[in-house]
Order: C-alpha cells, then sequence, then structure tokens
C-alpha cells in the first residue's frame, strides 16, 4: 500500500474529516448509506475483469463494521493500530489500513474541503519546495519534475 499521511488530531481536520471520538457514529453511518439499494452494487459488474463489485462492497461493509466494533474496544484508532502492530498483527493491521483509508476517502468525498487546507499545504510547499528540487536534482540530474 502506497504511503497516505492523514493529519487527524486537535481538530485540525474537523470540517472534512470526523474527530476520533466520532469515528464509531460515522462508520456507522457510513455503513448505512453504502447498504442502501440504491447504492448497492450488482453481480455482473467488475472490476478489472476479475472482481465482482458486489463482493468488493459487501467486504468493505464486513470491514467497517469490523472497525465500528474496534472503535468500541479501544481507546482509539491509533491505539489499536498500535497494538496490531506490537502484536505483529500485520494482516489485522493492513485490514485496518485498508478500511480507514477507504472510509476516510468517502467522508472526504461527501464534505467539502476544509479552507484552512490551502494555507496549510501552501506553507509546507513554499518552505520545502526548493530543498526538494536541490536534493532531486543533485541525486538523480533530474530537470523536470513531476509533483504529486
Amino acid at each position: 500500500m502506497t504511503n497516505v499521511t492523514y493529519l487527524l488530531g486537535a481538530g485540525a481536520s474537523r470540517n472534512a474529516l470526523p474527530i476520533v471520538s466520532e469515528f464509531k457514529e460515522r462508520i456507522d453511518e457510513c455503513i448505512k448509506v453504502i447498504e442502501e439499494d440504491e447504492f448497492m452494487l450488482t453481480n455482473e459488474d467488475k472490476y478489472f475483469e476479475k472482481y465482482i463489485k458486489r463482493e468488493v462492497q459487501e467486504e468493505f461493509i464486513t470491514n467497517l463494521r469490523w472497525l465500528s466494533a474496534e472503535c468500541d474496544r479501544h481507546a482509539s484508532i491509533d491505539t489499536f493500530a498500535k497494538k496490531l502492530f506490537l502484536t505483529r498483527r500485520n494482516d489485522d493491521l493492513d485490514k485496518l489500513k485498508y478500511t480507514l483509508h477507504t472510509y476516510l476517502l468517502f467522508e472526504q468525498a461527501i464534505s467539502q474541503p476544509d479552507s484552512r487546507y490551502d494555507s496549510f499545504f501552501a506553507s509546507i510547499i513554499q518552505s520545502k519546495i526548493n530543498e526538494l528540487l536541490k536534493i532531486l536534482e543533485l541525486s538523480h540530474g533530474i530537470t523536470t519534475y513531476n509533483l504529486r
């Protein structure tokens, strides 16, 4: 899985994502939405000619239920993730990462971006872009850059 960082905490993403104490409630709401008949996918449609969309959706719902239940058992999702990491339950840790990542994408898709993100990213990019370009130029002789 590609490394993806979500900056959560102290309400930093409050207008775009739920705060940690709201995760269980919002995950449960997400489950209700994607289980509605109008959003259920069919067994005929496939992703990449291989994965049946309905099965992928049902697995996601099952994983969301699992994540919701774990929210009840742990102080936070971070605590649960750390527990999985320390006990080397890598399959469950991967499941948590994929499920949480997909859930947060869902949340972002239904919310407007927080206007504070613009200034946050601008300040990071402005302060680090020249250093990044110099590193790339020195180490790879790159003259064109694909910055994502």
